[in-house]
Formats: structure tokens, C-alpha cells, sequence
């Protein structure tokens, strides 16, 4: 949205931090919150323990080729925005996937087969519920 309104000039790579900052201030003054992104390790934690609220984590994964090849499907087809240079983020998200060191439970999810989204929102609730009590 963002590449949308400035356009794709000089500044598009800065709009990914800017997209993670409004997220982060929303997700301050909401009493729930599911947050999503690519989160990197070393530099996201603080900006998530200043939430001071519980974390669970959802770590997915699958095998590196399988990533590389749904990446470049997304991009040959037109399922990324144009603010993202395919291959250039590739480079440079491949190797900064790991966990994050968050206190709380991590759960970890294999996206290498079809996703039981209801079984992980289930894990997840009772992850939250724990770390909350």
C-alpha cells in the first residue's frame, strides 16, 4: 500500500520498516493482536518484548529448495508487488529465517504439506492461555 501511494522511487526499500512500525504502534494499543512479517533475528525482539504482553511464536518452515521454488512461482506469476525485487529478496531473506530469541513458546509449523490452520490457531490459543495465567 504504501509503493502504491509513493511510488517505487528511491525510498521503497525503507517502506518494509515503515510497514513494521505502524504495525508494531497498532499492535501496542490493541488488547489482542496477531502479528505477521518477516521478523529478523537480532533485531525484532526488542521491538516485540516493548509490546510488554505475552508472545507466542509460529515458526514456519519447510526445505529451503521447496521455499526457493514457491518464491520464484510467486514472482513468475505475478503474486508479489512490484515494490519487491524477486530474486534481489531472495538473497537477502533466505539466510535471515531463524528463530527468534523471545521468551514464551514457540511453535513450529511444517509448510511442506497442507497447513491445518484450525489445529495451529488451536495450539496457539492454548500456548497464549498458558503464558497468560
Amino acid at each position: 500500500m504504501l509503493a502504491d501511494q509513493l511510488g517505487l522511487g528511491p525510498l521503497a526499500e525503507q517502506y518494509g520498516r515503515a510497514a513494521v512500525h505502524v504495525m508494531l504502534g497498532l499492535a501496542a494499543r490493541s488488547p489482542e493482536v496477531v502479528l505477521e512479517s518477516f521478523f529478523w533475528p537480532g533485531l525484532s525482539e526488542p521491538e516485540l518484548l516493548a509490546l510488554h504482553r505475552p508472545l507466542v511464536q509460529v515458526h514456519c518452515r519447510c526445505d529451503p529448495a521447496l521455499a526457493r521454488e514457491r518464491f520464484e512461482r510467486r514472482a513468475r506469476v505475478g503474486r508479489r508487488h512490484a515494490v519487491h525485487n524477486a530474486m534481489d529478496d531472495w538473497d537477502r531473506f533466505s539466510d535471515g529465517g531463524g528463530l527468534l530469541d523471545l521468551p514464551g513458546p514457540l511453535i513450529a509449523v511444517d509448510t511442506s504439506t497442507a497447513l491445518d490452520v484450525a489445529g495451529v490457531a488451536r495450539e496457539v490459543v492454548a500456548a497464549l492461555a498458558a503464558v497468560s495465567a
